[in-house]
């Protein structure tokens, strides 16, 4: 049997037999100092184990939590959905209603495109006649949506949004020009003109008669059943164009 005797020298290095620390002999067997080992790595195993039980028991709680949680979220919402179904078929008929208003609103607006405020522009007629003509009589008509105004009778002008014939008479002769003249200064009437210029004698009186027929441009359209939303929008092009030419001034 043989056995290892190590001797350690002294901590100073430089003593003598005399000073030096007494021999230690080591006499445990390599099995001995294996098993001790094997016993650490053996504990820290288990020290690993542990560990690793305890972190997934942690991660099962946290995902059962973030589970549970998740679940009660998804039950709320769902609850919420059925309260806004609820609510919603309260105003099931709303859609409906608002489709028919838009229809109304569409077909008062198509049919009644072509408006006009006639007794305005009846007044402004009457406004250029001289004092001693009178207004006999008077005839309007109009384009429709779907029907289109017919031809003027004189062939030099164009059709216009509407046409007026009148007759006037008087106890002297008229100023035919002038009167064309008036009437073609009024806002939206051109291409004035006279047809027939008869003296007639009624009850012993003679008086004259003018026959008068003027254009009107589709600028007398009265635009009232136009929606408010695009008289907002045109009010606001118009002050945009404004500002836009006072910046250029």
């Amino acid at each position: 049997m043989s056995s290892n005797i190590p001797f350690r020298r002294s901590d100073k290095g430089s003593g003598t037999l005399l000073t030096s620390r007494p021999p230690q002999v080591n006499l445990l067997p390599p099995e001995a100092r294996a098993a001790r080992a094997f016993g650490v790595v053996r504990r820290l195993l288990v020290y690993a184990m542990l560990g690793s039980v305890v972190l997934s028991v942690a991660i099962g709680l946290y995902a059962v939590t973030q589970e549970n949680a998740a679940a009660r979220a998804l039950a709320a919402e769902e609850e919420r959905t059925q309260e806004l179904l609820a609510q919603q078929a309260q105003y099931s008929e709303v859609p409906t209603v608002l489709a028919v208003l838009a229809d109304a609103r569409f077909v008062r607006e198509f049919g009644m495109a072509t408006d006009v405020d006639w007794p305005k522009h009846l007044r402004a007629i009457a406004a250029v006649l001289p004092e001693d003509v009178s207004l006999d009589r008077l005839t309007v008509e109009t384009n429709a949506p779907l029907v289109a105004l017919s031809d003027p009778q004189s062939v030099l002008s164009e059709p216009g949004a509407a046409r007026i014939t009148f007759g006037t008479r008087s106890s002297v002769v008229q100023d035919t020009v002038a009167l064309l003249d008036a009437l073609e200064n009024l806002p939206g009437f051109r291409d004035a003109f006279f047809t027939q210029h008869p003296v007639t004698e009624l009850d012993g009186s003679v008086f004259y008669e003018v026959e008068a027929t003027v254009e009107l441009d589709p600028i007398i359209y009265s635009g009232r059943f136009v929606e408010a939303e695009e008289d907002e929008e045109y009010a606001g092009a118009t002050e945009e164009d404004a500002s836009d030419d006072e910046g250029d001034e």
